[in-house]
């Protein structure tokens, strides 16, 4: 069963060049574009902006302390120069393009060395843009099995509800003020965004016509 309506899929199009273009900005392969799109879903729903939500469409929240909005602003302002791109907004709530190419930029931080293009490649990378706790292993999510920390076992990356993948998710989150809350054990509602990913690329000629300006497959 499918996750994405011919809406969504519509939004991912117009979205197609920005995102082609952030992967190719941060040199890492086309295919890549399509775990940014999952993120993208994943995070927001697809929305073109998330105001009021330092990190933006993709809710970048990068590592360390103090204030969340100022380490964003930091973290983008460094990303931005690293790459020679004007930014219209650090904070990313309004500025999708930048959005983008910060969360490019996370991704291939995270990927493996050399980067590849693989699905397990993509969703190692997915996972750890979120964070990757050691508890998310086929023991935490069945009572049984292996305590190997595995993509397969990570709800963020490989929610797979409405084809029979149930996984828990649990960490925390900030409050308004920016003070860290623990997230009880629960199921995850949302498809994972490897998953959209996955679908993004198999639903391919649902969504891309040939001559269209938002490019061609990766």
């Amino acid at each position: 069963m499918n996750y994405l309506t011919a809406s969504q899929l519509g939004i991912i199009k117009r979205r197609w060049r920005i995102y082609t273009w952030a992967v190719a900005k941060v040199n890492i392969p086309a295919r890549w574009a399509f775990a940014l799109a999952g993120i993208h879903c994943r995070e927001s729903g697809l929305a073109d902006d998330a105001k009021n939500e330092p990190g933006g469409p993709f809710c970048l929240d990068p590592e360390g302390e103090g204030d969340q909005l100022q380490r964003i602003v930091e973290y983008s302002r460094s990303v931005c120069v690293k790459y020679g791109h004007t930014a219209d907004d650090l904070s990313l709530e309004a500025d999708f393009p930048t959005a983008a190419l910060v969360a490019a930029h996370e991704l291939r931080g995270k990927a493996s060395r050399p980067i590849g293009d693989t699905v397990e490649e993509l969703g190692l990378a997915i996972a750890k843009y979120n964070g990757f706790p050691r508890y998310y292993c086929e023991m935490w999510q069945t009572g049984t099995g292996s305590t190997k920390p595995a993509v397969k076992w990570h709800p963020y990356a490989s929610n797979d509800p409405l084809n029979g993948v149930k996984l828990y998710r649990a960490g925390t989150m900030l409050t308004p003020s920016g003070v860290p809350m623990p997230v009880p054990k629960a199921l995850d509602a949302n498809a994972g965004a490897l998953i959209i990913a996955l679908e993004v690329r198999a639903r391919w000629e649902e969504w891309y016509a040939q001559g269209d300006e938002c490019g061609g497959p990766a």
